[in-house]
């Protein structure tokens, strides 16, 4: 449990230490003692240290002051012994997990110490406490000094992994707005060309491709409301489906309406895939479809579902001349993609021509 936001916001912290303070030590000294009993000056320096601590943001160190003398000041007067140091307590860890002030904290903290064996040899013994009481002090100090800083670390590690989280959300969110746009943009950019070539000659066709342009600029929209939702951290459902391969068969469709004739094959029997797995499996065959579609003369493109055992195999192979095979932002983003899921990922070009991308994404843990 983290309790350093509890230190550095709760209104009432002061006021509620004050109390449980005041009742540690009234049901502390209903013991007999020979030292003194609690009078008004015990009660004010019981409640001054809790109080202080409305101060704790603005001025800890000075708080963290006001603690130490005045629980230095009730057990050097002689007053009964009692768990007068929760105040103290408070103020250590508070000005601990300030930022930049852990070490000051250590400081004030061995400086109170030392100015209490001084001042219990002045104001109420020549000897003043002894070695025991000394150690016994130190090593309680020193207790709340770590646990301090036990918080200080657990909390500097939870904001680490709280950064490290959102960075990988924001770069899962940049995959995806790449996935996104360089796919639909190169589809309206391709029918968008077939509607000028045929504008003359083929009006049908120009309509054909006008009303492709609409479904792709409406799916465009649709995603891209998806990912800047995410972005923002929306709780409202989606309206669409997750991407995934539900939507293969689309995906091919499209291709297959901008000039590049996709065919699905599946090998082995499909199971039911975890969400990571199977938005990784449809992100990549659609960035591989993209750049065949944008960067090669291939006329076809097949792609291959294996479902494995343990694990699904993605193969996407085209029929173009080229065997230049390029790492752009696209190949990074397909490798990235199987590597999130625990897979891997190979780009080669084929020996007959063209290039033919593996993936190999596992969805079962071997035994």
């Amino acid at each position: 449990m983290d309790v350093s936001p509890w230190l550095r916001s709760d209104r009432w912290l002061p006021i509620k230490l004050a109390a449980i303070q005041s009742v540690a030590v009234y049901a502390a000294t209903r013991r007999p003692s020979d030292r003194l009993d609690l009078d008004a000056v015990a009660v004010l320096l019981l409640l001054a240290g809790p109080l202080l601590l409305a101060a704790r943001r603005r001025a800890p160190l000075l708080v963290l002051a006001g603690n130490l003398v005045a629980s230095a000041l009730y057990f050097s007067l002689g007053y009964r012994f009692a768990p007068v140091v929760i105040g103290l307590a408070a103020a250590i860890i508070s000005m601990v997990n300030q930022p930049g002030r852990h070490l000051q904290a250590w400081v004030a903290t061995g400086a109170g110490l030392a100015g209490y064996l001084v001042l219990s040899r002045v104001v109420h013994r020549q000897d003043g406490p002894g070695m025991v009481a000394v150690v016994a002090i130190a090593a309680v100090l020193a207790l709340v000094l770590a646990a301090g800083e036990a918080i200080r670390v657990s909390a500097r590690r939870r904001r680490e992994i709280e950064r490290v989280a959102v960075s990988e959300e924001r770069l899962r969110a940049a995959r995806d707005l790449h996935d996104v746009l360089a796919h639909q943009v190169s589809l309206v950019t391709v029918h968008a060309n077939l509607a000028l070539r045929a504008l003359d000659r083929d009006p049908e066709r120009v309509r054909t491709s006008l009303s492709a342009i609409k479904e792709v600029s409406k799916g465009t929209m649709v995603d891209l409301r998806a990912v800047l939702a995410a972005l923002r951290g929306d709780e409202e459902p989606p309206r669409q489906p997750a991407p995934g391969l539900a939507q293969l068969d689309e995906l091919c469709t499209r291709s297959t309406m901008a000039g590049l004739r996709v065919e699905a094959v599946v090998v082995g029997v499909p199971l039911p895939l975890p969400t990571a797995v199977d938005l990784a499996a449809y992100r990549i065959i659609q960035e591989a479809v993209t750049n065949v579609r944008r960067h090669s003369s291939a006329r076809t493109a097949t792609v291959t579902l294996d479902f494995g055992a343990d694990a699904l195999d993605v193969e996407v192979a085209d029929d173009g001349r080229s065997s230049q095979v390029s790492e752009g932002a696209g190949v990074a983003g397909m490798r990235e993609r199987a590597s999130t899921v625990g897979g891997s990922f190979e780009i080669a070009a084929k020996g007959t021509g063209g290039v033919r991308i593996n993936a190999r994404l596992p969805y079962r843990e071997n035994p």
